[in-house]
């Protein structure tokens, strides 16, 4: 795109897998960061990761992978969590995308 999009406007992004985490508790290691309240609203262990279905405020559910997580305790469903991820790793897709309703991949976890 020729130029940033403009504050307010609806737009798409696509996140890798890898570069979004989840935690119960706001990051405080990057104050850049990009931080999106939600709450658990699915889980599925699958042994190497546990997949989480996060709905954030405006009803948009984002799907998000987190990796080895026989160390750290499973998020509770319908418990709040935060999705973090640098501005930087998000790659504007397209524009003006109007009201459509979307369920987004990502991953991660902190």
């Amino acid at each position: 795109f020729d130029k940033p999009p403009d504050i307010g406007k609806s737009l798409i992004i696509n996140i890798r897998p890898e570069s979004i985490q989840i935690s119960s508790v706001a990051s405080t290691k990057a104050p850049e960061a990009n931080q999106i309240q939600g709450k658990v609203v699915n889980s599925l262990y699958l042994g190497s990761l546990v997949q989480y279905e996060v709905e954030i405020a405006s009803g948009l559910r984002i799907r998000v992978n987190s990796p080895n997580p026989r160390r750290l305790p499973l998020l509770q469903r319908e418990g709040p969590v935060i999705l973090t991820f640098s501005p930087h790793d998000a790659i504007l897709l397209h524009q003006d995308i109007g009201n459509q309703s979307r369920l987004f991949q990502t991953g991660g976890q902190t």
